[in-house]
């Protein structure tokens, strides 16, 4: 089975339900041709095989028209929402290369300071960066001792 577990048991149900559902309906069909009488004989088991191979067929077919109806449709409302709210896709963008620009001077500003020796297996302190603050180690997080309080105030909170 694969990682999505939810698809595999779909996959693995069609497998049985798709046949029993066609069986019924090829002989609910096979019934109904009878019953009001539009074939008699041979004409019923013709126009049940008939059925029988054409109903998957449309199925399948059904299935693949509606995926790529959903698919478009998806698109065509993307590109309808760029086009109506162009300026608002505009401004997400400026604020997020904000965003970004400021977390890599953080994390350049801040990697330097972390000791090029730290583990998380034991307990005894992680030494003092290059620029003085001192770590020490808890659980498996790395907590600063002085200097990364006005490293956040320092972000922008709209940017948030």
């Amino acid at each position: 089975m694969g990682t999505d577990v939810v698809a595999s048991h779909k996959i693995q149900l069609s497998f049985v339900v798709f046949p029993v559902v066609n069986t019924f309906y090829t002989f609910l069909f096979c019934f109904l041709v009878w019953f009001y009488g539009f074939a008699q004989g041979w004409d019923i088991l013709i126009y049940t095989l008939i059925f029988s191979i054409a109903a998957p067929v449309y199925t399948f077919l059904a299935v693949r028209s509606r995926d790529g109806l959903l698919r478009h449709t998806r698109i065509v409302i993307a590109r309808i929402s760029l086009f109506l709210f162009g300026s608002k896709v505009q401004h997400l963008k400026e604020v997020r290369s904000k965003l970004k620009e400021e977390v890599k001077n953080f994390v350049e500003k801040y990697a330097q300071s972390v000791p090029d020796d730290y583990t998380v297996d034991d307990d005894e302190p992680a030494g003092e960066g290059k620029d003085g603050l001192k770590f020490t180690k808890r659980s498996s997080t790395l907590v600063v001792e002085d200097g990364m309080d006005e490293a956040f105030e320092s972000l922008d909170p709209e940017l948030f």
